[in-house]
């Protein structure tokens, strides 16, 4: 025993401790009338609202400082080349499929480290983490980082525009090169994922820079990646905001395009095709139509009409004559 504890990486965990994790996710997803394996759905935000201010530039330490006091440092790798961390906190928002259909959030994690600024990673050794949608591959729980799972990096589209890299993950720790650091909150996501993989389901991840709202595209109208970030990313993040579902999503020459019709509810359609109700003037062709109408309406439900009625010529006009004549 002693020696298979010497042979594996520090911080693997026991099945005695995955036992008790699984429990009490399973506690708390029935509390909120969802259940452990059922489908899930990851999505992050790098950085979110509260933290979308503007920032100064400190010249004495060369770090951006917020005014919520978060703030983004430089340093450099071994090799000598820029790292940049982001000490402001991201979000991992855990979805959970319900029994109508719908994905419930169950509960949001604070992202402790990624690297590189907003913008989807390009090449190998940028230090950027992706933007885009990705999808669960591989889970590897016997990793110095506690706990890691693969999201499937470079995809469709990374590939056909020649991005390189690879072996971009959700992992625990506070350290980062191109990864989402999660701490120690590694261990219940990657619980959900596994529970959902073991029941057969694809886990899809998807990254975004910030809350896809038009007026946090306002705010980066100038950015290189803006076209990217609102024709492609954009269409998605909105389509799960008001179907409570995420996307089927398509690569096509290199652009994310997205396979779901948008229809709207019935009682809407009902609305947007509901015959108007038009006021006319007094003197207008349209009043005067409605006026001849109304006089047929009325003529047809006169109850002379409906008498049988006798003939209006007289039986011997020719003697009726005759007598007027004589008169």
């Amino acid at each position: 025993m002693a020696l298979i504890a010497s042979i594996l990486p520090f911080g693997t965990p026991s099945a005695y401790g995955n036992a008790k994790v699984r429990a009490a996710l399973a506690r708390e997803l029935k509390a909120q009338g969802l259940r452990l394996g059922d489908q899930i759905y990851i999505r992050v935000i790098k950085k979110p609202d509260e933290h979308m201010l503007e920032k100064a530039q400190d010249e004495s330490s060369g770090a951006y400082i917020y005014n919520d006091g978060s703030s983004e440092r430089w340093s450099r790798n071994t090799k000598g080349k820029p790292r940049k961390y982001n000490s402001w906190m991201g979000r991992l928002e855990a979805y959970v499929r319900s029994a109508d259909g719908k994905y419930r959030i169950f509960k949001t994690y604070p992202v402790r480290t990624y690297t590189g600024t907003l913008g989807p990673k390009t090449r190998q050794g940028d230090g950027q983490t992706p933007e885009g949608f990705y999808q669960f591959t591989r889970s590897n729980p016997y990793t110095q980082y506690v706990r890691s799972f693969d999201i499937g990096y470079p995809n469709a589209k990374d590939r056909a525009l020649g991005r390189t890299g690879s072996m971009i993950a959700i992992h625990g720790t506070k350290r980062s090169d191109g990864c989402l650091a999660m701490g120690a909150d590694i261990t219940e996501i990657d619980e959900l994922v596994r529970a959902s993989r073991r029941a057969g389901h694809n886990v899809p991840v998807h990254i975004f820079p910030f809350e896809m709202t038009d007026e946090n595209l306002e705010k980066f109208r100038s950015d290189r990646n803006l076209n990217f970030w609102k024709k492609e990313l954009k269409p998605a993040y909105d389509f799960f905001q008001n179907q409570g579902r995420p996307p089927r999503i398509s690569v096509k020459h290199g652009i994310y395009k997205l396979n779901e019709k948008i229809t709207k509810s019935r009682k809407k359609i009902r609305q947007v095709f509901k015959k108007p109700t038009v006021k006319y003037d007094e003197f207008s062709v349209g009043a005067q139509l409605e006026r001849v109408r109304k006089e047929l309406e009325d003529e047809a439900q006169s109850p002379w009409l409906r008498m049988p009625q006798k003939p209006l010529m007289c039986r011997d006009p020719q003697s009726r004559l005759f007598e007027t004549e004589s008169e």
